[in-house]
């Protein structure tokens, strides 16, 4: 299967294999701040049992078309919250720049999450506001 991606309209279409895409480097108008990859990897264990994201979360990560039917559906075909917090937190960073907003955004039910994400991302850009090395 060849894997790339197509622009709709304004949203980027990314088609194939997910782990095939995670090592093909996207242009760089089409990829999330390092510094926000950073930070999702660094939290992803207290996100995954903090967060459950198969109520509001990815449904306004879809509305917002930060995540495809294709990307909903392989969500929701995990078995435990845990799997799907992580498969959400693989995806993400393959979603553009906007994507650790609207997450943040969707985060509604889960305040104190939304709020140490914050913290945390401006603390890294306190010690660090010229990041510009890509963690993939």
């Amino acid at each position: 299967m060849q894997v790339g991606f197509t622009l709709k309209g304004n949203k980027i279409e990314l088609r194939g294999r997910r782990d095939a895409l995670c090592s093909s480097p996207l242009p760089s108008c089409c990829q999330m701040d390092a510094r926000d990859k950073q930070l999702l990897r660094s939290l992803r264990l207290e996100l995954c049992t903090e967060v459950l994201v198969d109520g509001v979360v990815i449904q306004y990560l879809y509305q917002e078309g930060i995540l495809t039917d294709n990307h909903v559906q392989e969500i929701q075909s995990q078995t435990t919250s845990q799997r799907k917090t992580m498969m959400l937190l693989d995806i993400l960073p393959t979603r553009g720049p906007k994507a650790f907003d609207v997450f943040l955004d969707s985060l509604q039910e889960f305040p104190w999450v939304k709020d140490k994400l914050m913290v945390k991302r401006e603390e890294m850009t306190v010690q660090d506001p010229a990041v510009s090395v890509c963690f993939a």
